[in-house]
């Protein structure tokens, strides 16, 4: 139990200081007004996170995403918010995509597609409303920040959760440990 207990919080941490990396570089792609960037690597980090590990770890991404947004000017309650619905919208998205590899382009069409476009809805609408009820951003700005954080988080799922899934599936392929086994990868999948 109590290894089960630290294999999680390791596991937590090291996913929210990925996530926190991957927010770190993705400033480079932010667009003012407002905190939304035109490639949110996160977003593709915490999918993939969701796709192949037990929920749990996504308390990582809630983390990462609240120090971040913490870091870069929005009050607490708003960072810990925004990083709910990042998680939010990483479970979600892989609760759409469902078991699937990267061997079939009907796989990566469900990633771009249901993880990205549809599935990156869900902070898209969840953080700029924090943001702005914390006085981050004006209301006015609104439509403007959703629409830009909902094209950044799918642009990170599109262009980072496939690497990052590839990374995972190696991981675990070299590991001595067992592991829970990636998906099938079947010309079904």
């Amino acid at each position: 139990m109590r290894w089960h207990l630290a294999s999680q919080l390791a596991g937590s941490v090291g996913l929210a200081l990925l996530y926190l990396a991957g927010a770190q570089a993705s400033r480079v792609f932010a667009v003012p007004p407002g905190y939304a960037s035109m490639v949110w690597l996160p977003a593709g980090i915490a999918l993939a996170a969701a796709m192949r590990f037990k929920p749990e770890v996504l308390v990582g991404v809630v983390l990462g995403s609240g120090l971040n947004n913490s870091m870069i000017g929005a009050s607490p309650w708003a960072g810990l918010l925004i990083g709910i619905g990042a998680a939010l919208q990483a479970w979600v998205g892989a609760r759409f995509i469902g078991d699937c590899c990267l061997r079939t382009w009907r796989c990566i069409a469900k990633i771009v597609l249901l993880g990205g476009a549809l599935g990156c809805l869900v902070n898209s609408h969840i953080g700029p409303r924090f943001l702005a009820l914390f006085g981050a951003i004006e209301w006015a700005n609104l439509p403007e920040n959703s629409a830009r954080w909902w094209l950044g988080d799918t642009l990170g799922v599109v262009l980072f959760a496939p690497i990052s899934l590839l990374v995972i599936d190696r991981c675990r392929q070299t590991s001595p440990k067992p592991s829970s086994p990636s998906p099938s990868c079947s010309p079904q999948s």
